[in-house]
């Protein structure tokens, strides 16, 4: 399996970190109705795992909230209602830091949506073949 689908694969920062966003979503679910949360967005610390606790109504809301933008991801709540596993909150977090890490910038908190969104592919043999082009880029740097 690949590094987005094999949590062996993970450092035990990137496990509590793919764990505590997998705990904050499913709360998240829990505690607010469908309504609310089809129309919501997070900020999601890259480092850790962690949100500011706000549901933003925009992904530039949530962009431009944030000190350090760059070290965030921002998720549509609209797409995970049934809650989040510890391997798709890992696959996530990790999704973003590697196209972070390869040069890709997203972020704009001047653009009328906050930023291009990062376009994650839904299968993971997808995710990886392009997780695979990113750090081959970024060795050529």
């Amino acid at each position: 399996m690949g590094q987005y689908s094999n949590l062996l694969l993970a450092t035990d920062d990137e496990l509590n970190a793919a764990k505590r966003l997998s705990g904050i979503i499913n709360s998240l679910v829990i505690i607010h109705p469908l309504d609310t949360l089809t129309h919501s967005w997070i900020a999601v610390s890259l480092a850790d795992g962690s949100t500011d606790g706000t549901l933003y109504d925009s992904r530039l809301d949530a962009v431009r909230h944030q000190a350090h933008e760059q070290q965030c991801a921002y998720l549509s709540l609209a797409p995970i209602l049934g809650g989040m596993d510890v391997q798709a909150a890992y696959a996530i977090l990790k999704f973003h830091r590697d196209a972070y890490d390869a040069g890709m910038t997203f972020i704009d908190p001047e653009h009328p949506t906050g930023g291009m969104d990062i376009g994650m592919p839904i299968a993971m043999e997808d995710v990886r073949a392009h997780i695979h082009r990113m750090h081959n880029k970024r060795k050529r740097r």
